[in-house]
């Protein structure tokens, strides 16, 4: 497998109401395996799923699938609209694997704003799957963008798109993640080498917006 894909979906306007703050935007993850199948999912926040994260994930048949699943998610309290498409670097050998276990790990991490919110999580993942490399670019550092909104603007590449509009909800199917056991914390995570270095507590949180895409 030396060519594959991810996706970062987003909802701009979630959470309406979060601590008094402005709407800092929800994101969710996706991506593709050597045989066309994907994984997708995200981490939805306490209130949503289970008391821990929010944490769901799903394997689907091909990139529609994936899309379409996500334009469901209104109807379970998740909403997405918008969806940046993501080439892994050329040279880059994906590991979806690694990126398998990651996700494992990420569903056992309590929720928090500053530190463990969907952006952290999402980022993990697709770290794990390529290094971070996607378009011949970085995948943005949630240090300096740990806003949702301000991730999403920041992640570079040509194909952003609206997801599928379904007034009602369409059929797909869909699998269950199985979650391993026994993951070991990624090395970008681990003691003294956290991303995480900002006191993101002390910063003022500002709104960010999120221009639609054109088509």
């Amino acid at each position: 497998m030396n060519k594959a894909n991810a996706i970062v979906t987003i909802c701009p306007h979630r959470p309406d109401v979060l601590l008094g703050q402005p709407i800092l935007g929800h994101v969710g993850f996706g991506f593709e395996y050597p045989n066309g199948e994907w994984c997708i999912g995200a981490v939805e926040g306490t209130e949503w799923g289970n008391d821990i994260n929010g944490f769901w994930a799903v394997k689907v048949a091909n990139l529609q699938s994936a899309l379409r699943y996500f334009s469901n998610m209104k109807h379970y309290n998740a909403e997405y609209d918008y969806y940046k498409y993501l080439t892994v670097t050329d040279g880059v050998i994906p590991n979806p694997k690694y990126a398998d276990q990651i996700v494992s790990w990420v569903s056992r991490q309590p929720y928090n704003l500053f530190g463990r919110n969907c952006v952290n999580s999402a980022f993990d993942i697709l770290y794990a799957f390529s290094g971070g490399k996607y378009n011949n670019a970085n995948l943005p550092n949630p240090n300096l963008n740990w806003i949702p909104n301000g991730w999403f603007n920041a992640i570079k590449t040509n194909e952003y798109y609206r997801l599928p509009q379904n007034n009602t909800e369409t059929k797909v199917i869909s699998k269950k993640f199985e979650i391993t056991k026994d993951v070991e914390v990624p090395s970008w995570r681990e003691k003294d080498k956290d991303l995480e270095l900002i006191r993101h507590q002390k910063e003022d949180i500002v709104e960010i917006k999120i221009t639609p895409p054109k088509n």
